[in-house]
């Protein structure tokens, strides 16, 4: 049977196409992790970021399919003018065609930029053929192998939630707001805008944390994604405010999620990031990506 080409069908939300990705990105690393840096759960999580997303250019996304299986993807994230792809190892001849795609569907003011594992070397080679070049930019993986032995400390007064719990949506909000820099106060309408971020078809609200102070207000918060029939956790978003950092409590949301998530049955849990926070919790270093940039 032949590779046929199809374009995502343009429409955001749960739609077939978007089950048949998240099928796809589960199967291909059912055995072994060969995309790190987009499992299923960015895909998921893109998708409830509708706000910020893109969403008049989903058409563009590529699908490579062998009959009616998807055997390589090429994607954006959030906007145009940067391209991912995942591809069934066995399926490595595409990778030619899925370069050449996005580099002419996913450019953005005439700039594009690919994203290529450092392992890589036929994709790299590929790459340079195509007049691409790397750039100092990158992604980077880090794991944390779940046990028993993970702990932490919270400071005095604070304690430990989840969205299963309850929460009030303007605080939870007010804490992303501030933690991810975005300035004191949320503009007006900010918040509501903000609350698809909850309402993804597999959010687990028993995994996605939060940590209040003692007065109450929300300080910090890590979500997870966990599907059962995965041996890996996804650790995203994590942010802290400002005025309660380097205090533990970034550490205590991030590790409160992982541990949930192995007893739920996960054995590892992802995070694409390089900062020396989560090292100093007990992730580490699992792959690299730079990002190539088209002549």
């Amino acid at each position: 049977m032949g590779i046929s080409f199809k374009n995502y069908d343009g429409k955001s939300g749960c739609t077939a196409n978007y089950e048949k990705v998240r099928k796809f990105l589960i199967e291909i690393n059912e055995n072994k992790i060969v995309s790190s840096n987009f499992l299923w759960a960015r895909w998921e999580w893109m998708h409830s970021l509708t706000r910020y997303m893109d969403v008049k250019s989903l058409h563009n996304i590529g699908l490579w399919m062998e009959g009616d299986k998807i055997v390589g993807l090429a994607t954006y994230e959030l906007e145009l003018g940067y391209g991912y792809f995942i591809l069934d190892p066995s399926y490595g001849y595409l990778k030619s065609d899925m370069l050449s795609y996005a580099k002419k569907s996913f450019a953005k003011d005439g700039k594009f930029k690919a994203l290529i594992n450092d392992t890589d070397r036929e994709f790299q080679k590929i790459a340079l053929t195509q007049g691409f070049y790397p750039t100092e930019e990158y992604e980077k993986t880090a794991i944390i192998d779940i046990s028993d032995e993970i702990s932490y400390e919270l400071p005095r007064g604070f304690s430990i939630h989840s969205l299963e719990d309850g929460f009030n949506e303007y605080r939870l909000n007010r804490c992303k707001y501030r933690g991810f820099n975005n300035g004191e106060e949320m503009p007006e309408g900010e918040s509501t805008e903000m609350n698809e971020e909850y309402l993804g078809p597999n959010l687990n609200k028993n995994i996605h944390i939060y940590l209040t102070a003692p007065d109450g207000e929300y300080v910090a918060y890590c979500g997870s994604w966990y599907d059962k029939i995965t041996g890996y956790a996804y650790i995203e978003p994590v942010c802290t405010d400002p005025l309660y950092r380097k205090m533990g409590c970034g550490k205590a949301v991030v590790l409160e999620a992982v541990k949930r998530c192995g007893l739920l049955g996960a054995k590892h849990a992802f995070v694409i990031s390089s900062q020396q926070f989560y090292y100093n919790i007990g992730f580490y270093p699992y792959s690299n990506n730079t990002w190539w940039s088209a002549k």
